[in-house]
């Protein structure tokens, strides 16, 4: 009997350090930020959006062996609520952040992704730190909430698309809310 209680002991312990090492104790602090005018290459998805990460990998991957274009950011653009909408009408935007101006390198990859722009101005973001496919999911089951509840609490139109922001450099998921 004690040497089960202590490996269940052991194993809650564990438990408690992953989820802190991934971010599931961080604070989340939602504002309105102010962003740069970006370059998104980007693939559109219907359906699970588990499929986000290898579409996104897949992306990453051709521009850097096809354009010699290596990225710092990723993205997935999500429209639809997964607890309102069946998993296979499930719409999303995944790519990749470029950083880089060249219109000749843009209209070049226009030909094999679809490229948008999102203008510089200020969304409702919600930032979590970012430490590996574990991050992903315990942001989704943190952020997602605590956006609901601020915008209910400051009387916000409903939540529309929210963008999140692959910030691997900085080691950051940037959630934004795009539409109203």
């Amino acid at each position: 009997m004690k040497k089960t209680l202590l490996i269940l002991l052991a194993l809650v312990a564990i438990v408690v350090i992953i989820y802190s090492y991934y971010g599931g104790f961080s604070s989340i602090k939602i504002d309105n930020q102010a962003t740069q005018k970006e370059i998104l290459v980007y693939q559109s998805l219907k359906g699970d959006y588990k499929q986000s990460a290898d579409v996104m990998n897949t992306i990453y991957q051709t521009l850097i062996e096809k354009y010699g274009i290596e990225t710092q950011k990723g993205f997935g653009i999500y429209y639809d609520n997964p607890q309102e909408v069946q998993k296979e009408n499930l719409r999303s935007d995944v790519g990749c952040i470029l950083n880089l101006t060249d219109s000749a390198k843009i209209v070049q990859l226009s030909s094999k992704f679809l490229i948008k722009e999102i203008p510089a101005k200020k969304y409702l973001t919600a930032t979590f730190p970012y430490k590996g496919q574990l991050s992903i999911f315990i942001g989704i089951c943190r952020v997602y909430p605590a956006l609901h509840h601020y915008v209910i609490k400051n009387n916000i139109p409903p939540i529309g698309a929210v963008m999140e922001v692959y910030d691997v450099p900085n080691k950051q998921i940037h959630y934004r809310i795009v539409e109203h």
